[in-house]
């Protein structure tokens, strides 16, 4: 072989077994979320349900990673809650008439927030709610019956990804029944009271509930992000395999200064529009492509002379030094004067994490070469870097 020509073909059987557990963790994740999403249904049906009684003509839609086939097993559901025109986020200033000098002012959030505590399918000790953010939610969990009736559920809110808004009516398109209608059928727990000592019994669904406001884009980044991945198909598997490696790090909640999925979609965007502006195939291999991603990331991006924006066909821009404190600048597409970055401090920490797997993954290379004939699949190389990969989760 001429010089460099071994080193190539055991970066190639690399690549290879790389792809080979990236496609298989993703199948791994797509089965797992097949198995959840009846129970997710169940849940955002009962959150719609209880918000109507409340609101009648409230909408209650699913966003985030559940609504763009960005989620893990493990992540949590996202909802948005628009209400009609007349009612807001501010509370009552004053008590009417007929409420006298004790009526209760409270947020729609707070008002929610209270008839979701009383209802049985929610674990009680569960129940919070942020307002000191820039959005307001409520986080809870459901519990939902193991043994729920499948086939006599509404027809599912996750099956179509174009169909983003989970709008739940009641059969033949009539108003939803209160959850202590006693016509729900087989599906006779959802009106009882159950067992939430009883782990075996129901199954936990993570929701955060939030509110519509001219501030939430909730809806218009779960549009965004389903375009994007329909532009880069490699966006998506990069996308679940990036979240997992974070996660395993804590280093995925934006509320700690971790990477948000947006944020790390919007990267990983970026990434591949290089990747085309070099010439090289949108759908080429995905482990070539992470490790790619890797070594720019952990060795070559700095957070602070460069700042990310996807605009047209991307680009990396300087920043100009003294212009911001963010940690990382990152344009949102949406609103380009907002930096969806921002709240990141510890990007410093995801990039030292980016170069170390790299570094793994480099080592890891010395013993592939050109004469091994082992399969690749028998390499385990994402439990190199992503220890929990195999877990009981999936």
């Amino acid at each position: 072989m001429l010089n460099g020509s071994p080193h190539k073909a055991s970066l190639s059987l690399m690549h290879n077994a790389l792809h080979e557990e990236i496609d298989q963790f993703c199948k791994q994740v797509a089965a797992a979320n097949l198995v959840t999403k009846p129970y997710i249904n169940w849940a955002v049906k009962r959150v719609t349900r209880c918000l109507q009684v409340l609101w009648p003509r409230s909408r209650t839609n699913l966003f985030g990673s559940n609504a763009t086939g960005l989620a893990l097993p493990t992540s949590d559901v996202d909802l948005v809650v628009s209400l009609p025109p007349v009612r807001n986020l501010e509370p009552i200033k004053e008590a009417g008439i007929l409420e006298g000098r004790n009526g209760i002012k409270e947020t729609c959030l707070q008002h929610a927030a209270r008839c979701l505590g009383n209802q049985d399918w929610v674990r009680s000790d569960s129940l919070k709610t942020i307002e000191n953010t820039a959005i307001p939610v409520i986080m809870l969990v459901a519990q939902v019956p193991c043994d729920i009736n499948m086939s006599n559920e509404y027809p599912s809110v996750l099956d179509s990804s174009q169909e983003i808004s989970v709008n739940v009516l009641g059969e033949q398109g009539s108003p939803p029944r209160s959850d202590n209608s006693s016509s729900e059928g087989s599906n006779a727990l959802a009106g009882s009271k159950m067992n939430k000592d009883d782990c075996d019994a129901v199954r936990s669904i993570r929701l955060d509930i939030s509110f519509k406001s001219p501030s939430h884009t909730g809806l218009q980044t779960t549009e965004l992000v389903g375009e994007l991945t329909q532009q880069f198909p490699a966006a998506l598997p990069l996308a679940l395999i990036m979240k997992k490696f974070l996660a395993d790090r804590s280093l995925d909640h934006p509320y700690s200064g971790g990477l948000s999925s947006y944020c790390l979609v919007l990267l990983i965007t970026r990434f591949l529009q290089h990747e085309h502006h070099l010439g090289r195939p949108i759908n080429q291999n995905l482990g070539s492509l992470l490790m790619d991603f890797l070594y720019f990331f952990g060795n070559v991006f700095d957070p602070r002379h460069m700042r990310i924006s996807i605009q047209g066909s991307g680009i990396y821009l300087n920043r100009e030094r003294g212009h911001s404190i963010d940690p990382i600048h990152i344009d949102d597409p949406l609103c380009p004067a907002n930096n969806v970055g921002r709240n990141c401090f510890r990007i410093h920490q995801c990039i030292k994490a980016f170069a170390d797997a790299f570094a793994v993954l480099e080592n890891e290379l010395l013993q592939f070469t050109a004469e091994c004939n082992v399969p690749a699949s028998s390499f385990s190389l994402l439990k190199k870097i992503i220890p929990s990969i195999d877990s009981n989760e999936l």
